[in-house]
Order: structure tokens, then sequence, then C-alpha cells
């Protein structure tokens, strides 16, 4: 019954039906097949960009609500699926890249297969938790901004100091966390300070942004 309820918002809601029956697919790999097929429909937007922002939809083991599980509130992607996406970096191109703890090691195929060279880390500190982060270990309360460079592509510092150069100016984020896996908005910021006029690109977007091109199945404006 389940997997009928899956499948019954699809078109070709029997085919899906016909292909879970003959692999025996649990209703789980039934979803993440479905989810699958939407992002292969959902073609990547034209033209060259030399800031890539990313917010990866990282496929996690755990799939209880009361755990965290990321599937409760959208479509996860696998490391594989993750690398196998054709990124229409320049030669010389940025990428800032937001990877969760469970991630770390993983998140460096990711960064190889998209032709960029981990640089260095932002900090994102989450204030105003309503509730305790996720994890088993510790319940997490951070999350990381990988900087990532493709060819020489530093910031541009003409008449200003780099970010951290000044002491009593924080490197850390402390904005406030808001609805699930939502980004701090002075990211957008802080990229177009480091990088004023550049060919911006975000990856699994969730708004538009002026000045930007959005890319995302959960864009909804």
């Amino acid at each position: 019954f389940k997997h009928h309820l899956i499948a019954a918002p699809l078109d070709g809601r029997l085919d899906w039906l016909k292909r879970a029956e003959e692999n025996n697919w649990s209703t789980r790999t039934l979803e993440l097949e479905i989810n699958k097929a939407k992002r292969l429909q959902l073609a990547l937007p034209e033209g060259i960009y030399d800031i890539i922002y990313a917010d990866p939809p990282w496929q996690y083991s755990n799939v209880l609500p009361q755990w965290g599980a990321a599937e409760t509130h959208y479509r996860t992607m696998s490391i594989e699926e993750l690398c196998n996406i054709k990124i229409p970096a320049a030669d010389n191109a940025a990428l800032f890249l937001w990877v969760t703890n469970p991630f770390l090691r993983d998140s460096f195929q990711v960064i190889d297969a998209w032709g960029f060279e981990y640089k260095t880390n932002l900090v994102w500190v989450k204030d105003k938790l309503k509730k305790p982060g996720s994890g088993f270990w510790i319940r997490g309360r951070h999350e990381l901004l990988f900087i990532c460079g493709k060819g020489s592509f530093l910031p541009d510092q003409t008449g200003k100091h780099p970010i951290g150069s000044v002491i009593e100016e924080p490197i850390v984020l402390n904005d406030p966390v808001q609805e699930h896996s939502k980004k701090p908005e002075s990211v957008y910021e802080l990229i177009e300070y480091l990088y004023p006029g550049g060919r911006y690109l975000e990856l699994f977007a969730r708004n538009n942004h002026k000045h930007w091109t959005s890319w995302g199945d959960e864009i909804t404006d």
C-alpha cells in the first residue's frame, strides 16, 4: 500500500510500481529511484560560471524523522550522483560548498570530481537553536562552508582588507537557524564581497537571488 502512495502523484505510476515489484524494492528504494529520475530531468543552466555556490542534498543512512532524516525534508543524492554532475565552471573559478560533519571525507570526492581543489573553510555556528542539532555521537550545532579553487582565481582585494585580517572582525558566521537546511543569507554578500561582478551560479537553490543564476527543484520564487 505504501508503494502505491509514493507512486500515486506520478506520471507513469504503473510503470514505477511494476519496476518496484520486479526488483523487490523497498519503499525507500522506490523513493530514491524516483528522486534520481526527477533530478535527471532538471537540466543545468547554460553558460559558464566562475562562482559556484552549492548546498548538496547529502544522502544520510538514517531514515527516521526523529533522528533528523534529510529524506523527510527534500530529495537527497548519493555521492556518486553528486560526482556525476557536470559543473559548468570556468577554467578559473571558485567553489563555495556546504559540508556537514558526516560527509567531510566524502566531500573531497565531490570536490575532485567537479574539478576543484580545497583551500580553506568558514564555520557557521548556528545561533538561536530551538532544539538540539542532529547527530549520533554529539548533537552538532555548526556547519562548514568549504572554499575551493580551480585554476587561478583569488578573491578581488583591491581597496579592501581580506576577511579576517582585522583582529576584531569575526570570521565565524553566527546567523540564526531558520527552516530545515536553509543557509545564512549573509553568505551571498560574503561571496559578492570576495568576487564582485562575478558570474554566479547557485546549485540546489531554494530561491532566486539578484545577480545570481539559480538551479534546483525547490525554487519557489
